[in-house]
């Protein structure tokens, strides 16, 4: 992955980081979704967004559950 690509996946996380924070999202698995095809890529990240990403996405994850589940 070359500079600019690195760049523009760094801007997405953000993007992501912002919207799920501003409450930018309409449903959880929209946001785990586009935290999942991130992280696919999570080794060109820095560690805290990674971080960040991660707790996004298992938050998103339980929603959704508890969504699936009725609660």
């Amino acid at each position: 992955m070359n500079e600019e690509e690195r760049t523009e996946l760094g801007k997405r996380a953000r993007s992501i980081i912002r919207s799920w924070e501003g409450d930018g999202y309409d449903n959880a698995r929209e946001a785990w979704l586009d935290v999942d095809a991130v992280l696919e890529q999570r080794q060109y990240l820095d560690l805290e967004v990674a971080l960040q990403l991660d707790d996004i996405q298992s938050e998103a994850a339980r929603m959704v559950t508890r969504a699936h589940l009725g609660e």
